[in-house]
């Protein structure tokens, strides 16, 4: 029973993103996922407006 509540509760948790390399990325977008979130890095911000990183 308690392998089975864990497992529940283990689907609510994000799941493990790899680290940002800063020296390589400029912007990052932050992405909701349950009840936490993630940056996930932007490859081409010349086109990418303030509000599209606020948003």
């Amino acid at each position: 029973q308690l392998e089975r509540v864990l497992s529940s509760v283990e689907q609510l948790l994000p799941h493990a993103v790899e680290p940002i390399d800063w020296e390589q990325v400029t912007a990052a977008n932050w992405r909701r996922h349950s009840f936490a979130g993630y940056l996930e890095p932007i490859d081409n911000i010349e086109n990418t407006t303030l509000a599209e990183l606020v948003g």
